[in-house]
């Protein structure tokens, strides 16, 4: 169950599929992530304290144990593009960090949405 608050989540997932919906209609490689989106999202929302926001239009951001991290499309994972987690590191223009996690296919969006927690804590863990 989630820690945070149902509704903001819920109002996201609307803005990003709506956006998806409207502005990339004849691209199936980013439509298909629109039934990703609500797992991605729960599961961030899982983590204690973390409660994911829009960042930019395109990205979704969150803190969690003082880092921070944002979820976005990148046309580079995978054979047909997905979703990457990646932490975003101090200074100006919020510069990218390593990967947390990419997100290839439903399968592991559900795999976020189960057990997201396990595997920040892990980077958090192994990297420096």
């Amino acid at each position: 169950m989630s820690k945070n608050n149902g509704n903001a989540i819920e109002r996201l997932t609307y803005y990003y599929v709506n956006y998806i919906v409207k502005n990339h209609s004849d691209s199936y490689h980013i439509r298909r992530i629109v039934s990703w989106v609500p797992l991605i999202l729960k599961g961030i929302d899982k983590l204690p304290g973390a409660a994911p926001e829009c960042l930019r239009i395109r990205q979704a951001s969150f803190s969690y144990k003082n880092k921070k991290f944002k979820a976005r499309y990148n046309h580079k994972i995978g054979s047909r593009g997905g979703v990457e987690i990646i932490e975003v590191l101090p200074g100006p223009g919020s510069p990218d960090g390593k990967t947390v996690l990419e997100i290839k296919n439903f399968s592991d969006a559900e795999k976020c949405y189960n057990s997201f927690q396990n595997t920040i804590n892990n980077f958090i863990k192994n990297t420096p």
